[in-house]
């Protein structure tokens, strides 16, 4: 539900989407929803002025990892999406978020588990990550729509690297 709540309001908020590529959500769209949905003014509150900490950074073998991670939460009714950035000269970018709960003090923490794509292209076409698992085995890919029979994961393009993404930890693997 509360994915659908911020892509709902990206929708409805005209700072959401940037004006160079429509349909793909800029980190400060996303700073300046904080902003609207917190009844802040542009630039002070929740995506201005607030230092933001860096989230735990979990490297996984590949976006099969991703989408099975996604896929677990989905079957309890939990819409987790796939982000997608492209690093220049680096690869593609592609994580999710979550935190960490009931782990005493750590309660709360962000986490980003993720995966670089040396070999991937900038194409912004990849709208689904598709998964399906059966007696054939399991199989992922990425698509530009959905297919019947297979777990559609939705991939948000995004234009830049959010704030609290720790893109050290990225690059030192």
């Amino acid at each position: 539900m509360l994915c659908y709540c911020i892509l709902a309001g990206l929708l409805n908020y005209p700072g959401g989407y940037s004006r160079a590529t429509p349909g793909h959500v800029s980190a400060s769209g996303l700073a300046g929803l904080l902003d609207h949905e917190q009844g802040c003014s542009p630039g002070e509150g929740a995506g201005g002025m607030v230092e933001v900490e860096k989230a735990v950074m979990v490297p996984v073998g590949g976006i099969e990892d991703l989408a099975r991670l996604a896929g677990s939460l989905a079957g309890r009714m939990i819409v987790v999406p796939i982000y997608r950035v492209p690093l220049p000269g680096e690869g593609i970018l592609y994580f999710l978020q979550m935190m960490y709960k009931d782990y005493y003090k750590y309660y709360g923490l962000p986490v980003v588990y993720y995966y670089l794509d040396t070999n991937g292209s900038p194409d912004r076409k990849v709208k689904y990550v598709l998964a399906k698992a059966d007696d054939m085995g399991e199989k992922v890919e990425l698509s530009d729509r959905t297919r019947p029979g297979y777990l559609a994961i939705p991939v948000i393009n995004l234009e830049e690297p959010p704030s609290y993404l720790d893109l050290d930890a990225i690059r030192k693997g």
